[in-house]
């Protein structure tokens, strides 16, 4: 199957925190699973945010929290969710 990651990170960007992108930047490609497959995990960076609608599963209850990208980088390094 081919799939075209950006696509797919757009249409992931709206369903998960309801926001559109006008420009993106790949910034990395990995492999994260090298034993029994080939799964590829491609990460984007997207500026120029803008709300998106997309309808929430009927399982779902998301809470979006806006935070500046180092604060957050911060926050991983200290381990803090």
């Amino acid at each position: 199957i081919q799939t075209d990651m950006l696509d797919v990170a757009k249409r992931e960007l709206a369903e998960e925190v309801g926001l559109a992108a006008t420009l993106w930047q790949e910034i990395l490609r990995m492999h994260t699973s090298n034993s029994v497959c080939d799964e590829l995990a491609v990460i984007f960076i997207a500026k120029g945010l803008s709300p998106a609608f997309a309808p929430l599963d009927d399982t779902e209850l998301l809470q979006i929290k806006k935070l500046p990208l180092t604060t957050r980088f911060s926050w991983g390094l200290k381990d803090q969710p």
